[in-house]
């Protein structure tokens, strides 16, 4: 039965992968990814911009992280103010990140897949368990009869 579990668990993984990286190039404009392709090979046609007014306000989503400190450290290293090299940000930016990395040390996200379930069981731990509960359960047997 455990081993059937995780069958099924590994192919619903890898068809949400699939399902979801199909998804995202159907659902992202087609005209903005050429346009960045293309400017960022040199090629960039300034009548493919004019054009395409309408995909400009596009915008990749962006993701949500479960702790703050994460979204902060992609901010340093990818937002807008990445690219900002003044002495003074730059040193403020990168004592942030450090303590950032040091206080997602600490924190641990919930698993994807849910809790393990540990499938064999000791036939020992299971009359330990039921000959501790078997007095509880039988004065409420006891007392539901009468």
């Amino acid at each position: 039965m455990g081993k059937e579990l995780t069958k099924l668990r590994k192919n619903l993984l890898t068809d949400t992968r699939e399902t979801a990286r199909k998804d995202y190039f159907r659902i992202a404009p087609i005209l903005e990814v050429s346009r960045q392709i293309k400017q960022l090979l040199g090629k960039h046609e300034p009548d493919i911009a004019a054009n395409s007014s309408n995909d400009e306000d596009w915008e990749l989503p962006t993701p949500k992280y479960l702790f703050p400190k994460r979204a902060r450290l992609v901010e340093n290293f990818s937002g807008p103010e990445a690219e900002n090299y003044d002495e003074d940000k730059l040193l403020t930016r990168r004592i942030q990140v450090t303590k950032d990395m040091v206080a997602l040390l600490g924190l641990c996200e919930p698993s994807r897949r849910g809790k393990r379930v540990d499938w064999k069981f000791d036939d020992e731990t299971d009359e330990l368990q039921t000959s501790e509960r078997s007095p509880r359960l039988l004065k409420r047997i006891i007392w539901t009869v009468q």
